[in-house]
């Protein structure tokens, strides 16, 4: 049966195509300005509604102007973004991007390890394989669709999609059958950790309220003996995109129970996304803000003591 439903990404596709001829330098500019206009944060004051009950919930004391001007940068043109870096010269890259922790992924990848790269819904994180595809790495992606070959980016390394399909299906077993395969031949694979599909969800607490965290990459690092890389990937206001490969998340004991640890090595990258969300929480997706309202809140704790 067909989704009637049109996919995001088939939207606008002309007017994408020829947002995808503007130089990066240019299209950042004007979206800095653009984002800081009184006019078009009132045109988004949904979203801004959304994003200033995070912040008293979590008790954030920032300037909430400046933080929306960053989450409207970060929520819109992302396709754009993509395929304007992936078009640049090095050089142009260099200005815009940094990439932070190469150094530790490159050690790994000398020791012949495979790697799982940890990505989250967050900020600009698929730029991360922009940079490392320049660097001529070869990397598979788990992904809802191929943007990348959507929007024709390129780079000197090469991008395997292993596409995940609609967004009712969860029966993924094909998808993560060549995912495990990837890994036990040393290869590199980028996924995203926090996303919602699947029926492997481990309910943990986060951020005030209850969410479940897939086991995919807990399971897929255990069976191959991969690392498990976090990477994040921030904007600012103005454009700029700060890349970081943190070191290899700690893998548990493997006297533990298998659920136990499955359940440290999701702890340690929901620590991870929690940490990079109230620092920064002008980089939240806004669907995972929306994500974030409904989820359950957790229970009060009493911790009054009786006499």
């Amino acid at each position: 049966m067909q989704n009637d439903q049109p996919d995001r990404l088939h939207r606008y596709r002309l007017l994408k195509k020829l947002l995808s001829l503007m130089p990066y330098g240019l299209g950042a500019n004007a979206l800095a300005l653009a984002t800081r206009i009184p006019p078009v944060q009132f045109l988004f004051r949904k979203h801004r509604r959304n994003l200033s009950a995070f912040l008293h919930e979590n008790v954030l004391t920032v300037d909430v102007r400046e933080v929306f001007a960053r989450y409207l940068t970060t929520n819109w043109l992302t396709s754009w973004r993509l395929a304007a870096l992936g078009r640049c010269s090095d050089e142009t890259f260099a200005r815009w991007v940094s990439l932070e922790g190469y150094e530790i992924f490159k050690q790994l990848r000398d020791q012949g390890r495979p790697v799982l790269l940890c990505n989250s819904h967050y900020g600009g994180g698929k730029i991360i394989l922009l940079a490392l595809m320049r660097e001529g790495h070869t990397i598979h992606s788990l992904d809802r669709q191929d943007i990348f070959s959507f929007s024709n980016i390129s780079a000197r390394g090469k991008l395997v999609s292993i596409n995940l399909g609609d967004r009712k299906s969860n029966f993924m077993l094909k998808q993560v059958f060549r995912a495990r395969k990837v890994l036990q031949e040393g290869g590199i694979l980028h996924i995203a950790a926090d996303g919602v599909r699947g029926l492997s969800g481990r309910e943990i607490p986060f951020l005030k309220r209850q969410r479940a965290f897939p086991a995919s990459v807990a399971e897929l690092a255990l069976a191959s003996n991969a690392a498990i890389v976090p990477t994040f990937g921030m904007l600012d206001a103005s454009g700029r995109i700060k890349l970081e490969l943190l070191p290899p998340l700690e893998m548990p004991d493997p006297q533990l129970p298998h659920e136990d640890r499955i359940m440290r090595i999701i702890e340690q990258y929901s620590s991870l996304l929690q940490a990079h969300w109230l620092a920064c929480p002008g980089a939240i997706h806004k669907g995972e803000l929306k994500i974030y309202a409904d989820l359950p809140r957790q229970a009060a704790t009493n911790t009054t003591q009786k006499e």
